[in-house]
């Protein structure tokens, strides 16, 4: 039998600083998830964060301990039977068993990002004087080698070594300032380039505005975020940085950002796809061409109409026809 949904930890909805949470910031979260009376038997221990409660085996045990201090507690926690033995209330010990593993859950997750995000910002160490950024996943060949645009001394992320796992405020989803903004001129820079291409009637573009640059949901990678909605992935291949997703998604004819920057906002279909193989001429097409002969002396220019049908062969009709010239008798 498959378990219930409900019985599934989700650690979603949990604060994001739940690990820098202490004292009466500590105790209002425990007393929002389950309730009064296992914040009170917290507080009373002085389990006042998420490392403390979780560092301690058995936040219960101090209930079988012998004090008049602990009179007040046990009424609220605890049924006290004839024969002196003081159980702890189920509700509670249910809760405390599910707050343990929702915070265990949430620490692991947390810990595990910081671990990606090391490895993520180590990769770039040993290039962070040059970090080549590749247009395109072309395929590289003695002819058409990949244009590289070098981020000189840029390190894609914050330094780790200030990114404790029990401070997880630090880790937002934002790329330090150099990074981004050398990612952004390559963007804008690009677009200008493919002004014509796109048909745009403004290259104004804008980071913060038209496109935002941000580490992923793991901050292990970066992603685009167009102002259309749309999320590409820049891709690494060996510390270099591919942005074919990105283009791709300025040419796909259904970004609304580009669109509402065309001169004549249309779906148009590539250039690749608009060609038309010079053997398959239309057969309605008549094309009309004036031109000289190199090597005739008359010097006006010669008509020439061409016709393709079909199943039919090309003719041609030239017009040369000396004047004054006299038939020849049989």
């Amino acid at each position: 039998m498959s378990p219930s949904k409900h019985s599934r930890i989700n650690t979603t909805t949990l604060p994001s600083n739940i690990l820098d949470l202490r004292d009466e910031a500590f105790y209002d979260f425990v007393r929002q998830v389950s309730g009064k009376r296992v914040a009170e038997l917290l507080a009373f221990q002085e389990l006042n964060g998420v490392d403390s409660f979780l560092g301690c085996q058995d936040v219960t045990a101090v209930l079988r301990l012998q004090s008049d201090q602990l009179n007040e507690l046990k009424k609220h926690t605890c049924i006290i039977l004839v024969d002196g033995t003081i159980p702890l209330l189920p509700g509670l010990g249910s809760s405390i068993n599910i707050l343990t593993k929702l915070l265990k859950k949430n620490r692991d997750e947390i810990n595990k990002r910081a671990v990606r995000l090391q490895s993520f910002n180590s990769s770039f160490l040993p290039i962070a004087s040059s970090i080549p950024i590749v247009h395109s996943a072309a395929i590289t060949s003695p002819g058409n080698p990949l244009t590289h645009a070098h981020l000189q001394s840029a390190s894609l992320v914050a330094d780790t070594s200030t990114l404790s796992v029990h401070n997880p405020s630090h880790a937002s989803n934002s790329v330090p300032g150099e990074i981004s903004n050398r990612i952004s001129t390559n963007i804008t820079d690009w677009l200008k380039k493919k002004e014509h291409d796109l048909n745009l009637i403004s290259t104004d573009f804008q980071q913060g505005i038209d496109f935002h640059i941000e580490l992923n949901e793991q901050r292990d990678g970066i992603i685009i975020r167009c102002k259309c909605g749309a999320r590409s992935a820049v891709s690494q291949k060996q510390g270099t940085l591919v942005f074919s997703n990105v283009f791709r998604h300025f040419k796909s004819g259904k970004c609304s950002l580009i669109i509402e920057k065309q001169q004549n906002p249309i779906n148009r279909q590539s250039t690749a796809n608009n060609e038309v193989d010079d053997g398959a001429i239309d057969s309605t097409l008549l094309t009309t061409t004036q031109w000289t002969l190199p090597n005739s002396q008359h010097s006006g220019p010669i008509s020439m109409k061409s016709t393709s049908s079909k199943g039919s062969r090309r003719t041609r009709s030239t017009s040369i026809a000396p004047k004054n010239k006299r038939q020849r008798r049989k």
